[in-house]
C-alpha cells in the first residue's frame, strides 16, 4: 500500500495543488491544517511555464527598449541626412552662383574687348577715309 505522501504527490500531480485552505478528497470542511503532509505548492512544471512567462515578458520587454532606441537612432540619422543634404543643396548653389559670376565677368571682359575691336576697325575706317582712300565695297545682287 502506498504511502500517504506518495497519495498527497499524485493528487498534485493528476489535480494540482491544493487551494483556498480546501483539501479535495477527504470531504467538506477539512482544511490544509488538519491534513499533515499535503501539497499546497505548484509542481515543478507549473513554476516552469511561470518562469518561463516571465522570462519571455522580460525579453519582450527588452526587445521593445531595443526596439524604441533603434527608431530613435534612425530617426536621428534621417534628420541628419536632411540637414547633410540641405547644406549640400546650398553649397552646391553658392558654387553654381560663384561659377555664373565669373562666366558673366568673362563675358563682359569679352563684350569689352569687342568693343575695344569695333572702336579701332571704326577708327581704322575713318582714318583710311580721312586719307582718301575709301574702298567702295562689291556690290552683292540680293534679288
Amino acid at each position: 500500500m502506498p504511502s500517504i505522501i506518495v497519495c498527497h504527490i499524485v493528487y498534485a500531480d493528476v489535480l494540482g495543488p491544493e487551494r483556498n485552505n480546501r483539501v479535495r478528497g477527504f470531504g467538506t470542511g477539512v482544511v490544509w491544517s488538519d491534513v499533515p503532509g499535503i501539497i499546497t505548492e505548484k509542481r515543478g512544471i507549473c513554476r516552469e511555464v511561470e518562469a518561463i512567462t516571465a522570462t519571455y515578458e522580460e525579453q519582450i520587454e527588452a526587445f521593445n527598449i531595443e526596439i524604441e532606441r533603434l527608431k530613435m537612432e534612425a530617426s536621428e540619422r534621417e534628420e541628419m541626412q536632411r540637414i547633410e543634404q540641405a547644406n549640400m543643396v546650398t553649397q552646391l548653389r553658392k558654387e553654381h552662383i560663384d561659377s555664373m559670376v565669373v562666366h558673366n565677368r568673362r563675358m563682359d571682359l569679352e563684350v569689352e574687348n569687342m568693343k575695344h575691336e569695333l572702336r579701332a576697325e571704326i577708327m581704322s575706317a575713318l582714318m583710311r577715309a580721312a586719307d582718301g582712300g575709301i574702298v567702295e565695297p562689291k556690290r552683292v545682287d540680293v534679288t
